[in-house]
């Protein structure tokens, strides 16, 4: 498999460069081959300052520990819209067998 070569430009962030970003895209807030930018716009206008803002070492532990167990990351009401959508439980229960429910 040939690889391609990176392009790096002085002074442009690489999320910017890299040819599989949809990240120009959001900055010119315009569609592209690799989709559609109105939903992400939708959620955070100002992308030049998300993608140029700095995430803490708190956020990126926190960040890390969800994607390793596998839990949504997000608040109790966030939460609880996903497992309404999904029709499942996605927050951390109790461990061990559940009790029958006498009946």
């Amino acid at each position: 498999m040939v690889r391609l070569t990176r392009v790096v430009i002085p002074g442009v962030p690489r999320h910017v460069s890299q040819r599989w970003s949809s990240a120009r895209a959001h900055l010119k807030g315009n569609d592209d081959s690799l989709g559609k930018v109105a939903p992400m716009l939708a959620l955070a206008r100002d992308w030049r300052r998300l993608l140029n803002s700095a995430t803490t070492e708190q956020q990126i532990r926190v960040f890390r520990e969800h994607e390793r167990i596998g839990r949504a990351l997000g608040d109790d009401d966030f939460q609880a819209r996903l497992e309404k959508q999904l029709g499942r439980v996605l927050r951390r229960q109790r461990p061990g067998s559940k009790k029958a429910t006498p009946g």
